[in-house]
């Protein structure tokens, strides 16, 4: 029996199989990982999203060359920030080259207002954003640097803060030549728009 089992294990075909064998389990082992990678993906990141905050309001901006003492164009803003910080259980040394959100699909619940993007205005003072049309944007990229600048768009090389607005522009006009002073928290329900035409 010991002779047979020799003969065999010494001939050219029982090798081939062996080494066939031994690369069909070597990429069986490779599409495993790379399968269980594309499912899972990175478990380990330098960095990761902690925190996301929005800020919702309501403003009113006045319409040019009007007749009322109050002639409003209704919008809500929403200024999302993104908090990005470094992991701790990472042991690597990395640094943030950039950071870019893209890629937006944003599903429109009803036929009011226009959907639009801003990015910070470096321009202003005092405030983060403004709804002009040099501001629009389809992507945001804040590009890492040595300290962060919301208004200059860049965000520490250790992690930080990305922000950007999401606005419903064009709600609707408010017009009054009665009103002392303009609640604009208010302004959404004198239009008789609820929070689910806003969704």
């Amino acid at each position: 029996m010991k002779g047979i089992i020799k003969k065999v294990i010494d001939t050219k075909q029982f090798h081939i199989l062996m080494i066939f064998v031994i690369i069909l389990f070597i990429c069986l082992t490779c599409g495993i990982i790379v399968l269980r990678y594309n499912v899972e993906g990175e478990t380990r990141l330098p960095f990761n999203l902690t925190g996301i905050s929005v800020i919702s309001t309501t403003e009113g901006t006045d319409l040019e060359n009007s007749v009322h003492k109050w002639d409003l164009n209704v919008n809500q803003n929403n200024d999302i920030y993104l908090y990005i910080d470094k992991n701790k259980d990472y042991d690597g040394t990395e640094i943030i080259k950039s950071v870019n959100v893209e890629n937006f699909v944003i599903n429109k619940a009803s036929n009011i207002g226009t959907l639009k993007l801003y990015k910070p205005d470096s321009n202003m003072e005092g405030t983060i954003f403004k709804n002009s049309s040099e501001n629009e944007c389809d992507t945001i990229e804040f590009i890492g640097d040595l300290e962060s600048s919301i208004k200059d768009m860049k965000i520490s090389n250790q992690g930080g803060l990305v922000t950007f607005r999401y606005a419903i522009t064009d709600l609707g006009q408010f017009t009054s030549d009665d009103a002392q002073e303009i609640d604009h928290s208010k302004l959404l329900s004198t239009l008789g728009i609820n929070n689910d035409d806003l969704k």
